[in-house]
């Protein structure tokens, strides 16, 4: 499965929202997609790039028996986006969605590989105007998505309750 995560603004908390799933995902393995690298930073796990984990194609199988067994978090390059390197780094993606749950982070401005790929979209939005513009923007682009209005005056604890009741839907 991959679930890809995306805020209507920066500051809503996608990242935050990421990580609580990632986390409760039986299996559920990071993909930080952002140029910050903050979801593999906060998940605490072994971090791979992408880019060295497409590079080993011959490998893959075993790569991806190494991710999902060690809850490996993937991190996105620059390097991930060049011709010989993006096919890869997206079959890799791939191969580790159809053993695990794989949980992106996918900033304000997801990539399209991430998009076409999700089973799953999450919209991460907030109680303010130019978040809810912002939401309703992507919800034309992602009809689907599951939109999650957060109220950003709330500790963080009103972030990682609402990720919960997200995960239990998606997840059990």
């Amino acid at each position: 499965m991959f679930v890809l995560v995306m805020g209507a603004k920066g500051g809503v908390g996608t990242t935050s929202v990421a990580l609580h799933l990632a986390r409760r995902a039986a299996r559920g393995i990071g993909l930080d997609l952002t140029a910050d690298g903050q979801l593999a930073a906060r998940l605490s796990r072994p971090t791979w790039t992408l880019s060295d984990a497409a590079l080993r194609s011959a490998q893959q199988q075993r790569m991806v028996d190494q991710v999902v067994k060690q809850s490996v978090s993937l991190l996105w390059t620059p390097v991930c986006a060049l011709p010989n390197i993006s096919v890869a780094a997206w079959d890799f993606v791939r191969a580790v969605a159809a053993r695990a749950t794989v949980v992106a982070d996918g900033g304000i401005e997801p990539l399209e590989e991430a998009a076409r790929l999700a089973d799953v979209t999450v919209i991460v939005s907030a109680e303010s105007d130019v978040a809810r513009y912002h939401a309703q923007r992507l919800g034309r682009r992602f009809p689907n998505a599951q939109v999650l209005e957060l109220d950003l005056s709330q500790s963080r604890n009103e972030t990682r309750d609402a990720a919960r009741e997200l995960a239990a839907r998606l997840f059990e």
